[in-house]
């Protein structure tokens, strides 16, 4: 329940940072924008590190992220093979066609992680930030309450691969943006 809860929060947060508001900085303020909001991620994601190693408890699932690498390619199978007749309404079937693109993200970010660890690195980095993919890598150890060396060289290079990607996809989003408004004021 505590991972659920925490992940929706968190991630709720994330939609709204990641994909609404750094596109929407970079129209606003070009690459200053992208700056600007490269260095609030720095803070952000540093401070919520270090409160969820202090506090002890893998609200973040990570835990569950290493079940999911041993078991999850398996359960993904069972769920598309499960079988959609026997309902009046077939909510099972409009389920799994919602769930095509989600589940085939999954299934590469699975495949990375249990092919290299770097892969998963460059991989995760696409789709979580700095504080998810440090998380991730160090696992939910929190017999000590501080961070380790190790820990920042890997959330500072978390840090800089997620923001060149993000910098860059935000880009493109905002170039969107802006051809969209272009195209309806022209008519």
């Amino acid at each position: 329940m505590e991972v659920g809860i925490g992940r929706s929060i968190y991630q709720g947060f994330n939609f709204l940072f990641d994909d609404i508001l750094w596109p929407l900085m970079i129209v606003w303020l070009g690459w200053k924008g992208g700056l600007i909001m490269s260095g609030i991620s720095l803070v952000q994601c540093a401070l919520i590190l270090v409160w969820y190693q202090r506090k002890g408890r893998d609200w973040l699932g990570v835990g569950i992220m290493e079940e999911a690498k041993a078991n999850g390619h398996e359960a993904i199978k069972n769920f598309l093979t499960m079988k959609t007749t026997g309902f009046k309404i077939p909510l099972l079937l409009i389920v799994k066609l919602f769930s095509i693109i989600p589940i085939g993200f999954l299934w590469i970010a699975l495949w990375l992680m249990n092919k290299s660890k770097t892969l998963a690195f460059f991989g995760l980095g696409m789709i979580q930030d700095p504080f998810e993919v440090t998380a991730y890598f160090k696992g939910a150890d929190f017999s000590n309450p501080n961070l380790t060396k190790r820990d920042w060289v890997l959330f500072f290079a978390s840090w800089l691969w997620t923001n060149i990607y993000w910098n860059g996809r935000s880009w493109i989003t905002a170039l969107l943006i802006i051809l969209g408004i272009n195209a309806v004021r022209t008519g």
